[in-house]
């Protein structure tokens, strides 16, 4: 039948029938061409980015420092109150410390004290008491908290402005890695910093008050020693001749007068020192205080934050030294 139609058709009918067919099969030919090179244009390919977490975090530069340096505040607040907290139990002390001070046993157990070069360890011992050692170790393990508390945001911080359009399923093996690194190692930096703060700066810093108080005081007992001497001088003359009314009994009644004499001089010069210069030598004591207060604040505020800002620095070149995983579209050719 279909030689029958082709023996119908004329010169010219032929031709363009064929012209048709050619033209059918070679658009055919085109776009079985064109589906096979746009099926390959869009297959994925695995490649390395080693310069995406870095460009990241450029762009993240300034909120970042913004970022550490809340975070500084709050370590600095926290340390504003534990020390603070710390040192009111010394600061509380201080009254004691001055009726102690301020009374003929007190005096004479100073003076001993001073003798044997002990004073420094007497006075210690009044201000900061027994429980002083374990104060300062809760007080900096309450700022070593709020330091990782704070740590760990930042880090938070970091990752999350590090890690902006990347593929987390693609890298989640790379992701885990860094993260159990950087866990490591700010670990190693975290809960050490309190304890050799505290280890290595309190005893010196109650020991720079104590021998500061010490000296005070010790200015103090010659001022007083010198009104004692004439007036202890006088008081066991007279003791002495008011033992001659004894009688027979004078080697008993003079030393008992000349000793009551004595300690009787020694309590009204007591009580003249304490009424006149107990609450200056009060002042004194707490300026002392509270100047060693603010050196271990300002101190314990640098160490912070130079160990911080180690930390955030190197934890952002570990971010920017990782090489992540990226799905890149191939090129048409």
């Amino acid at each position: 039948m279909s030689k029958n139609i082709l023996a119908k058709m004329s010169k010219f009918e032929k031709l363009f029938w064929l012209s048709i067919i050619i033209l059918a099969l070679i658009y055919i030919t085109l776009q079985i061409f064109a589906t096979l090179n746009k099926n390959q244009s869009e297959t994925p390919i695995l490649t390395l980015d080693p310069v995406m977490i870095s460009i990241n975090l450029d762009k993240a530069d300034s909120n970042i420092t913004l970022d550490f340096e809340r975070e500084i505040a709050n370590i600095n607040s926290a340390i504003d109150t534990n020390v603070d907290n710390l040192f009111s139990s010394v600061e509380d002390n201080v009254d004691s410390f001055l009726d102690f001070h301020y009374s003929v046993i007190g005096e004479y157990i100073e003076l001993g004290a001073m003798a044997t070069n002990k004073i420094n360890e007497t006075i210690q011992k009044r201000l900061f008491g027994s429980d002083f050692e374990s104060s300062v170790k809760e007080a900096f393990k309450q700022i070593d908290t709020k330091y990782g508390d704070s740590v760990n945001k930042h880090i938070q911080m970091i990752h999350e402005s590090a890690t902006v359009n990347i593929d987390h399923k693609l890298n989640n093996d790379i992701l885990i890695r860094l993260e159990n690194d950087i866990s490591s190692f700010t670990s190693m930096q975290e809960g050490k910093l309190g304890l050799v703060l505290g280890a290595k700066l309190i005893p010196k810093i109650a020991q720079v008050i104590s021998a500061k108080i010490a000296l005070k005081a010790s200015g103090k007992f010659l001022l007083k020693s010198s009104t004692k001497a004439g007036a202890k001088y006088a008081t066991t003359g007279a003791a002495a001749l008011a033992g001659t009314a004894c009688g027979p009994f004078v080697w008993i009644c003079s030393p008992l007068l000349a000793i009551t004499a004595w300690f009787t001089t020694d309590a009204v010069v007591v009580n003249i020192d304490e009424y006149y210069n107990k609450d200056e030598f009060k002042k004194e004591i707490l300026e002392v205080i509270n100047e060693q207060k603010m050196i271990l604040k300002d101190t314990a505020k640098l160490e912070y934050k130079s160990s911080f800002e180690e930390l955030s620095k190197d934890i952002q070149s570990k971010y920017r030294n990782t090489t992540i995983k990226r799905l890149k579209i191939k090129e048409q050719f």
